[in-house]
């Protein structure tokens, strides 16, 4: 018995030793990874990053605090912070223990976007375990209409910003990088948009790959239930909006792999029907 809990001991300390080597690593794959990217496109391991809204940094959220993991390269907090900062208030007011920050950073960054504000947004921050203030300028955008997203000004701005932002950005092939970008350009009541909207619906037609059941397993790329759902709910506003039929032999490929990949549940997965964690209610939404 003695021999059995000395063994179980060692494994056990063997184990540990060896999760602590995996999940530490060195500064140099940290920074090569993390530290500043200027397309997200290019690294899709930024997709399971934070973004701390209009301040281009981005981290993640770790209790009631931000640390920061990188900063978009010309945005506003590009200079101003700097990795492993860890954000813990805005605005004079420390953000609540136990409490979700991410809410507490949005409501404070709308304060800073008011013309009383004049667009300044302070951040308390420790940085090598000394507290100081950090000082963002953002863009003024006023204050929120008692109606919006309708009849008001800021709304507008933040969709004017955002149109610009993914037609500056679609590829040639007509892919605007994330499929719900697309749905900006059609909710947009610019006409100058609509060409991109275009672009965007006929290359997510040709970006078909076939879904085979029969397989039992998924594709090389899955039957991914967000980029289908997003894809179909895009392509049925577009279709309702410009009357192309082109799109229709494509929404109907789409909601007929949706359907198939419906798990035994009633619920879709991620790549459904044979795994990721679920449910996925996008497609049912869909």
């Amino acid at each position: 018995m003695r021999k059995l809990g000395s063994s179980l001991v060692y494994v056990l300390g063997i184990t540990l030793l060896t999760l602590i080597t995996v999940s530490s690593p060195t500064q140099a794959q940290e920074d090569e990874r993390y530290l500043v990217y200027d397309d997200f496109t290019l690294n899709e391991a930024m997709e399971d990053r934070l973004r701390f809204g209009p301040t281009g940094a981005f981290g993640w959220a770790k209790g009631h605090q931000f640390v920061v993991r990188g900063l978009i390269p010309t945005s506003p907090a590009d200079g101003k912070l700097i990795m492993h900062d860890v954000i813990v208030g805005a605005n004079g007011k420390q953000f609540a223990e136990g409490m979700d920050p991410r809410p507490q950073l949005a409501s404070a960054i709308t304060q800073s976007e008011t013309e009383k504000m004049d667009g300044k947004l302070t951040l308390r921050v420790i940085r090598d375990g000394k507290p100081r203030s950090v000082n963002i300028q953002l863009q003024v955008l006023g204050t929120y209409a008692k109606t919006w997203p309708y009849n008001c000004r800021k709304s507008r701005k933040i969709l004017d910003n955002a149109a610009t932002f993914v037609a500056n950005m679609q590829h040639p092939s007509g892919s605007p990088h994330w499929w719900w970008n697309a749905l900006t350009l059609i909710s947009h009541p610019d006409l100058k948009y609509r060409d991109n909207a275009r672009r965007a619906a006929h290359y997510f037609c040709s970006d078909l790959v076939e879904y085979d059941t029969a397989k039992g397993q998924p594709y090389s790329r899955g039957l991914t239930s967000w980029r289908y759902s997003y894809k179909v709910i895009f392509l049925c506003d577009y279709y309702l909006l410009t009357g192309d039929e082109t799109v229709l032999p494509t929404i109907e490929t789409l909601v007929d792999w949706i359907a198939r990949g419906q798990m035994m549940c009633g619920t879709w997965g991620h790549r459904a029907p044979w795994g990721g964690y679920g449910a996925v209610n996008q497609c049912g939404i869909t």
